[in-house]
């Protein structure tokens, strides 16, 4: 089970990079685009102010909307695979186990409820179970983006969020009221869920099951 997790954990790094530097690409040929087609007009041209709004505005998206729009799509993958992560620990467990019930992740939190499961049925010490703050403030995030597109002030647990934002120097607000999630943002977390899963898994080489 570790050797799968930490394999697409680093699948998912490879994708980050990737997506990392295709957005440093797209920034970079918005700008050259901009400076070439301004070129072209002086100052004084009439009708100069629509234009350069105009290239700015497509500058703006490639600088902002988009880099916003793909490390949120990112973001939301990462839980989905912890989360699917999480259940498969506690269906690893309920095979070893003897009159195990099987785990319901049809209602609620799935990683509290799969946490929950793990530590009742794997009979994991306190000592072995990681912190699941990160994780479950990244969850919170991860709702706000998919359910109000970011924007903070729509979002349930709303000051925890811009809490949790305000202390990590890779994410910030913006004008709008959105999230921002600068290029380490995804790398960094990705560290942290895929530790906190291999506290799991080292966790349950230790149970010994009926």
């Amino acid at each position: 089970m570790q050797s799968s997790i930490r394999y697409e954990f680093d699948g998912l790094l490879r994708i980050i990079d990737l997506t990392e530097q295709a957005i440093t690409e797209e920034q970079q040929r918005q700008k050259e685009t901009t400076e070439s087609e301004l070129a072209k007009f002086a100052p004084e041209t009439e009708g100069y102010g629509f234009i350069l709004g105009f290239f700015n505005r497509d500058l703006q998206q490639a600088s902002e909307d988009v880099p916003r729009i793909f490390r949120y799509a990112l973001l939301s993958a990462m839980i989905s695979l912890t989360e699917t992560s999480f259940v498969r620990l506690t269906r690893l467990v309920h095979s070893l186990g003897a009159n195990l019930p099987p785990f319901n992740d049809r209602n609620g939190s799935v990683i509290e409820r799969a946490a929950c499961y793990l530590k009742e049925h794997a009979r994991l010490r306190k000592r072995q179970i990681p912190s699941l703050d990160t994780l479950l403030e990244l969850v919170a995030i991860r709702n706000c983006v998919i359910h109000n597109g970011g924007v903070i002030d729509s979002c349930n647990k709303k000051d925890e969020i811009g809490q949790y934002i305000d202390a990590n120097p890779s994410s910030t607000v913006d004008e709008k009221g959105r999230i921002m999630l600068d290029s380490n943002f995804l790398r960094n977390h990705r560290h942290v869920l895929s530790y906190i899963l291999m506290r799991y898994c080292d966790g349950l080489k230790s149970t010994s099951f009926p």
